[in-house]
């Protein structure tokens, strides 16, 4: 840890206050449960203000194998499948009950128990480092060696609770601009499922995706597993677009796989130009995107397919809309092969009946559509922002390195 400033102490967790073990009451005896005090376990500690919980005991279920803490305890998993990627911690904003893969931790009076939780929180990737294998891909974390967790504190109560509520403020700031940023998709998802309802508009045609096939147009799936080998990607190079990086309509490049140039080469045919729409043939088929100018010259991956529609009634962008509606995924779901995947090939796409109108209806739709966008990309960036922004604010206070 770097040194603390001045008015601040270093202190072990185990002389931070009391612990307490959990406990689960007999799952088979009726009147220990459907209580009123929530049961807190690994699986239900996801809030960092712990209110409530999806199962409950009663007064009786209270006194038989587990305890129930007061408010302002700091509660944590130390056994559990999530350990493995994030440690849960909260704070217990009325008397909750735990189990066995909890610890609790009331603080003395000299720490304010959120201050404590935000300090741990702020610690989870040393404390992640902690974590052992408890067997099956269990998690545990050894509660001797988060005893003897130093962290920081101011030695001034009043000071804690001050940065408590900043962060508090800021979280507020922060659940406010999610709050747009849901109005901003409600708005995106009422516009769209209107607008692709097929009944509400006169002039529907339903053509197969291979009736809309202009000139040039085609139907090409990735390549086969046999052309693209697992060894075959490197760190640098061309995209590969894999179903997993189709995400909310779009092709995202955060973890995209690659391959050499050369072997691009080998592979023109699959290769996306502006305007495809490449779609998942496997597993979660909803999956749809249009290619955009930063994706071309990308590859289209093994598990994808694309459909380039050439001199098409059809715009690309209605395509992968209508793509993603009922009327379609219907189709899709009755017509998908496969015992333990769901598949697509390019005849089921082909067959596949798409609601079209008017080609100056398609562009009206969607440069509305694209407005709106405009506005959910504005709030979606906003959300970041701060969400960035909070982290360091969380960093400077939790450390002192900024004062309040």
């Amino acid at each position: 840890m770097r040194d603390v400033p001045e008015g601040w102490i270093r202190v072990k967790l185990k002389d931070c206050g009391t612990w307490w073990s959990g406990g689960t009451p007999a799952t088979e005896e009726p009147r220990f449960w459907g209580g009123d005090i929530p049961w807190i376990s690994a699986a239900s500690l996801k809030d960092f203000r712990i209110n409530d919980s999806d199962r409950r005991v009663t007064r009786a279920g209270s006194m038989a194998g587990t305890k129930v803490v007061e408010p302002g305890t700091v509660l944590f998993v130390v056994r559990g499948m999530s350990l493995k990627k994030e440690f849960r911690v909260g704070v217990a904003q009325r008397g909750v009950a735990f189990g066995q893969d909890c610890k609790a931790l009331l603080p003395h009076a000299s720490i304010d128990g959120t201050f404590l939780g935000l300090a741990l929180k702020a610690r989870e990737r040393d404390i992640l480092a902690m974590v052992d294998e408890a067997g099956h891909g269990t998690g545990r974390l050894p509660t001797d060696l988060m005893e003897r967790l130093e962290i920081a504190i101011p030695a001034d109560l009043a000071e804690q609770r001050r940065i408590v509520e900043v962060l508090d403020a800021f979280d507020e700031q922060v659940m406010s601009a999610n709050r747009e940023l849901a109005k901003w998709r409600e708005v995106e998802a009422g516009f769209v499922a209107n607008t692709f309802k097929v009944d509400s508009h006169s002039g529907w045609q339903t053509p197969t995706v291979g009736a809309l096939l202009g000139g040039g147009g085609e139907i090409q799936i990735g390549p086969f597993g046999s052309q693209l080998h697992s060894h075959e990607y490197a760190t640098d190079g061309i995209p590969v677009v894999m179903p997993q990086d189709i995400i909310d309509g779009s092709i995202s490049p955060d973890k995209i796989a690659r391959v050499p140039i050369r072997k691009s080469r080998e592979l023109a045919r699959h290769l996306l130009v502006f305007g495809d729409v490449v779609l998942g043939r496997r597993g979660d088929l909803s999956r749809c995107a249009v290619v955009r100018a930063e994706n071309e010259g990308w590859l289209c991956g093994t598990g994808c397919l694309r459909i380039r529609l050439g001199a098409s009634r059809i715009l690309p962008e209605w395509l992968a809309i209508a793509y993603t509606q009922d009327y379609c995924q219907r189709q899709i779901a009755a017509s998908a092969v496969g015992s333990t995947m769901p598949n697509i090939n390019s005849g089921i796409v082909k067959n596949l009946r798409v609601p079209v109108l008017p080609m100056e209806m398609q562009r009206r739709a969607i440069s509305a559509l694209n407005a709106q966008r405009v506005g959910l990309s504005a709030a979606e960036l906003k959300v970041l922002q701060l969400m960035h922004a909070k982290q360091g604010l969380v960093d400077d206070l939790l450390s002192g390195s900024v004062r309040v």
